[in-house]
């Protein structure tokens, strides 16, 4: 156990290393991240889903935020694990993490994990903007912040699924 539990520390360390050498990446996906919830924001789409879950104007932008993560996370994850097999395949050690004596599958989870959590910088960033403009309280933090605990690792296990079968298809 103590082996494997080396092995995990040491995917995630990897990874983390590896996203922080590339902080223009970790800026830029950020900027991403925040513009394109402020295009949402500012083009009204929160209204409709105030209408449809008769809401009022902060819960349905709680509501598009809650979406909005879920769904960035959703395809991160899925273009995450596709990205990581074929870039293991052409560096040549994709054989040698086969013939670990560690499932692969598990290890490349937990290196998602470790890059989720620098997503969640990311998504402080953002909440802090949509907490700007809509003047949300922080029980709506607290409710967001639940959600995505509760809710968001089910989520990330499903697209990573889906992500390991899209790159078997690459592969």
């Amino acid at each position: 156990m103590k082996g494997f539990l080396n092995a995990v520390f040491q995917e995630v360390r990897l990874d983390l290393k590896e996203s922080l050498q590339y902080r223009t990446g970790l800026l830029t996906d950020a900027a991403i991240l925040v513009g394109s919830f402020l295009a949402a924001f500012f083009l009204g789409s929160g209204s409709s889903l105030t209408s449809f879950y008769r809401a009022d104007a902060t819960q349905g932008i709680m509501l598009l935020l809650i979406g909005y993560l879920f769904w960035g996370n959703s395809s991160a994850a899925l273009g995450y694990c596709t990205g990581t097999l074929q870039g293991e395949m052409e560096r040549g050690i994709f054989e040698m993490r086969l013939q670990s004596r560690y499932p692969l599958t598990l290890l490349l989870f937990c290196r998602l994990l470790a890059s989720t959590l620098l997503h969640f910088l990311v998504y402080g960033i953002l909440l802090a903007a949509a907490a700007l403009l809509t003047g949300s309280s922080p029980a709506d933090g607290g409710f967001l912040f639940f959600s995505l605990l509760l809710l968001f690792l089910p989520c990330l296990a499903g697209m990573y699924g889906m992500g390991l079968i899209a790159g078997a298809v690459s592969l």
